[in-house]
């Protein structure tokens, strides 16, 4: 177990009991794996900084089941397992290319010798941890308000660690190293053994652990052979020498190869799936004698992905978008209203809503975002039981046969009636009507609209009811000299309303459900009809 806290001193308490001290911030402790549920407490000065609440049985990975507060990353693991604890504002976690959110239940992982740092967070907020894959049962808990730290160990019992030229006190399995965020020059040196040098990004939390195995140092020459330092890259890129792999970038995009290259050209090579692979050529230049080897360097060797952005420009409401790559057998859905990445190459689009004729089209995807305008045509008449009973002047649409009832499809009951204003008789203004109809049941709510009057009655079978008379403003807002009424069914509920969203009339029909039914239209002026839902 392993515990690194936001101060730099403070004890820890197992189930009350006090069994070590925090040295430089950080501790470590043999906890028995006896099945039972333990209580950690952190304390400093007098002030509980963290408690965490763990199980660990014999050969299992330790399971947390509780903590107190949400500024610190508790993680398990045994073997090649791992699972991240901690609150939800945490955000995603990702090692390798695997992601998953941070919560108070855990987030499982799968490590490997490649894939084993966590990295969470964002921006200048983001943190790491590296995670040891073990045979035996860990726990780490790091506090999340302290500055990020580097664990470093290595094979020279006596060695001396300098950061930034400054020694650091040795602990006793290695160096906790906690310094400002940034880039900062490490130096290992034991007598014996060849010193290493190699400069290291500290996050602004969290705790990464690196092992420096120093070489003895052979009583022969200088070495023949100069050290490899990439810094600022891709993380998680994979580095090849000459063809050969011999290494990965870790996840601040650095990596140090000491006495990695011989005399000589040599090509480095960088890939990471979803990214354009790199090359470098170095050149290892012979050194004054009995000098060393210049290491080559590789400043900020980022790589650009290999996807491009589609992205689709809808304004149809309730289009469906599908697209496959030409050559491929199956479309695939996608989400309209999101940008995707993908391989460049041709594809074929294709979108589709009730009421507007198929769109097709074919796009070249290279490497540059491309937005895709779907611009889908109506069906023309698709309102109507019978498109053979309209006529058409200009935009607007006439009865072929005055005094009859146009029907619009069942089911259509969110539309948008505009009726160009009726003239006059002798004595007074022309009427229009609409009626709401359930044909299977005899049942309707007529509606009948006479210069500024709304008449309501609800009729089935015979019987007539539920009659009532209003005085409405149903004036159009966009078109002058025209009438504007939005309707919409519900059910047995009718609710009528003009283009200031006013209610003209709501009226529940007793005992009715016209979700079924149908909208129908008589009038001797010119009429529009459109969709609610657009």
């Amino acid at each position: 177990m392993s515990v690194h806290a936001s101060g730099t001193t403070g004890s820890a308490e197992i189930d009350g009991q006090k069994v070590a001290d925090l040295t430089d911030g950080s501790l470590e402790y043999a906890l028995s794996p006896d099945g039972t549920l333990h209580k950690l407490t952190v304390t400093a000065d007098g002030k509980q900084l963290l408690t965490v609440y763990v199980q660990v049985s014999p050969g299992q990975q330790p399971r947390v089941t509780g903590f107190d507060a949400n500024d610190l990353l508790a993680i398990t693991s045994l073997g090649n397992h791992a699972t991240l604890y901690g609150a939800s504002n945490l955000g995603n976690a990702q090692i390798g290319d695997q992601s998953a959110a941070i919560n108070p239940t855990g987030a499982p992982f799968t490590l490997t010798d490649q894939n084993h740092d966590v990295v969470f967070g964002k921006g200048d907020d983001q943190g790491s941890a590296s995670i040891d894959i073990s045979n035996a049962p860990a726990l780490m808990v790091q506090s999340l308000t302290g500055a990020g730290r580097v664990f470093i160990t290595t094979n020279a019992d006596k060695a001396v660690l300098s950061v930034d030229g400054s020694p650091m006190p040795r602990q006793s399995r290695g160096w906790t190293v906690s310094k400002a965020p940034g880039a900062h020059k490490f130096t290992l040196s034991a007598e014996g053994f060849e010193a290493q040098s190699w400069t290291m990004a500290i996050q602004r939390r969290g705790v990464v652990n690196k092992n420096v195995t120093l070489r003895a140092k052979a009583a022969a020459a200088p070495p023949s052979t100069a050290g490899l330092t990439i810094a600022g890259g891709t993380p998680g890129a994979d580095v090849a020498l000459d063809g050969k792999k011999v290494g990965e970038l870790d996840s601040a995009g650095n990596l140090s190869l000491p006495n990695a290259v011989a005399l000589g050209k040599h090509t480095v090579g960088l890939t990471k799936p979803g990214y354009e692979a790199r090359e470098f050529e170095i050149t290892i230049s012979p050194s004054a004698p009995g000098k060393p080897l210049a290491d080559a360097q590789i400043s900020k060797p980022l790589l650009s992905s290999s996807t491009a952005g589609l992205a689709f420009d809808v304004r149809t409401k309730g289009a469906t978008v599908k697209l496959r790559r030409v050559g491929d057998a199956q479309f695939r859905d996608v989400n309209s209203s999101e940008k995707i990445q993908l391989p460049p190459g041709q594809y074929e689009i294709v979108a589709e809503a009730t009421g507007y004729q198929r769109f097709t089209t074919t796009v070249n995807l290279g490497k540059e975002e491309v937005t895709v305008p779907v611009n889908l045509a109506t069906v023309p008449d698709y309102e109507f039981e019978d498109a053979h009973q309209v006529s058409h002047e200009g935009a607007w649409l006439k009865s072929k046969v005055p005094g009859k009832f146009i029907n619009l499809k069942p089911g259509l009951l969110r539309e948008n009636i505009v009726f160009s204003r009726p003239g006059k008789t002798l004595f007074w203004d022309k009427k229009v009507e609409w009626m709401i109809e359930d044909p299977a049941h005899h049942s309707r709510v007529q509606y009948s609209l006479e210069g500024g009057k709304l008449v309501r009655r609800l009729v089935v079978g015979q019987d007539t009811s539920n009659q009532k008379e209003a005085k409405v403003d149903a004036q159009s807002a966009g078109q002058k000299d025209s009438l504007s009424l939005h309707i919409r069914v519900d059910g047995g509920q009718v609710r009528i309303t003009n283009d200031k969203g006013t209610v003209l009339d709501e009226f529940t029909a007793p005992g009715q459900d016209f979700s079924n039914g149908r909208i129908a239209i008589r009038s001797d002026s010119l009429f529009v009809v459109r969709s609610n839902n657009q």
